[in-house]
């Protein structure tokens, strides 16, 4: 071997010494995968499980709010009769005279049947002959 060669083969080796060594020391200050990994999957499952946590807080404070708004939709009282209509009422069925209160009722059914039945007889007419 020609000394030149020899000289580059000896530099070859030297750098692939100091190649090696700084590959070494990497490997050194850089984690080991597995470590790596077991970060990684850490970090994943705390995340999911405080995101989870997280959700079913405001999910449980979002159902109380609609709990509350349904029990105060429940609290709203709405009068269809009027007042003065429920004392008569409430009068006639304590001194049990509702004989004629059940026939006012009676006569009203009646009357709202009849007045439906004239509007569908008017409405029977207008398709036959149109």
């Amino acid at each position: 071997m020609d000394q030149g060669t020899a000289q580059t083969v000896r530099d070859i080796e030297a750098t692939r010494e100091r190649i090696g060594s700084n590959l070494h020391a990497l490997e050194e200050r850089l984690p080991a995968p597995a470590k790596l990994a077991r970060r990684a999957t850490g970090v994943a499952l705390g995340g999911g499980i405080t995101g989870t946590a997280f959700w079913f807080a405001v999910r449980r404070i979002r159902g109380r709010r609609q709990r509350s708004k349904m029990e105060e939709a429940r609290n709203v009282v709405v009068n269809i009769v009027p007042d003065r209509w429920m004392k008569t009422i409430e009068k006639q069925l304590k001194d049990g005279d509702f004989k004629n209160l059940a026939m006012g009722f009676g006569a009203a059914w009646v009357l709202i049947r009849l007045a439906e039945l004239r509007q569908l007889r008017g409405m029977r007419r207008q398709l036959t002959v149109g």
